[in-house]
């Protein structure tokens, strides 16, 4: 009982750094920005989904400059920055809630990022025989956590797996992303890769292809045909493949080709 109670102190803490980071190294940043391509009236989550990705994508590219010149430490200054931003245009950070909230599309996606987060969730939780690893994160994911421990040091990264030699020809943003997470909040990386960001994404992913098929076709079909396309169109987006199954099945006999189009389907998002 008490080991549950410290492991549940420990989540509610790394959950409001989560939120604070979120906030002011992200939001705050990207609300600065989209407030000059959206309009006041847009909806509550679209803003929220673009002020949110624009802040990542920003406070990645802060962290690889400073970090390539070795002088990360200033990414607290950018924090500062943010937040002395926010109290001088704070009339700037308003937001209202969409009185119509559409409940399918809420739970469609709720659903949804469940589905998607299942197979990550438990890997690097502690179990009987130790730390457990599931599926691609048996190999990608002890990788990806060593790179994040590099890049937490200084880019370029030292290669994790030679030592001395420095990391080329990667493409390591998203983990620097996690890199510059942890530097702030003292999130281990595991809890980030594994729990934190799948969530995160996954949320982004429903609440943008909702928004990005609004779009697209809100004024060409009817209510009735739009809030239909919606549920289905994102019904797909989470839980539907791509033909690679069947071509593997046909060639071979077995259910397999996930990523036969050398794309990944929704369950190994």
């Amino acid at each position: 009982i008490e080991s549950f109670k410290i492991s549940l102190q420990n989540l509610i803490v790394n959950i409001i750094k989560f939120l604070l980071f979120l906030f002011l190294g992200c939001l705050v940043p990207g609300i600065l920005l989209t407030n000059h391509l959206t309009y006041d009236k847009s909806p509550f989550f679209q803003r929220l989904f673009l002020s949110t990705i624009i802040g990542l994508v920003l406070i990645t590219l802060v962290f690889y400059i400073i970090s390539f010149i070795k002088i990360n430490f200033l990414i607290y200054g950018y924090l500062l920055f943010n937040l002395i931003t926010l109290v001088i245009k704070r009339k700037e950070f308003s937001f209202s809630i969409d009185k119509n909230l559409n409940l399918p599309i809420i739970f469609l996606v709720t659903l949804g990022t469940i589905f998607q987060v299942i197979p990550t969730f438990q890997s690097t939780l502690n179990f009987s025989y130790g730390l457990g690893l599931w599926g691609p994160n048996t190999h990608d994911g002890i990788w990806h956590i060593s790179l994040i421990n590099q890049l937490i040091k200084g880019v370029p990264p030292q290669n994790p797996i030679f030592a001395g030699e420095v990391l080329k020809n990667y493409h390591y943003f998203y983990d620097l992303l996690v890199a510059v997470t942890s530097f702030i909040s003292g999130i281990s990386p595991a809890n980030l890769i594994f729990r934190f960001y799948p969530i995160l994404f996954s949320l982004s992913l429903g609440i943008g292809s909702y928004y990005l098929m609004k779009l697209l076709f809100y004024e060409r079909l009817t209510k009735l045909q739009f809030k239909i396309a919606s549920i289905l169109g994102l019904y797909f987006v989470y839980f539907a493949g791509s033909f690679g199954w069947i071509v593997t099945y046909i060639k071979e006999k077995s259910f397999s080709g996930e990523s036969a189009f050398w794309a990944n389907q929704s369950i190994s998002f």
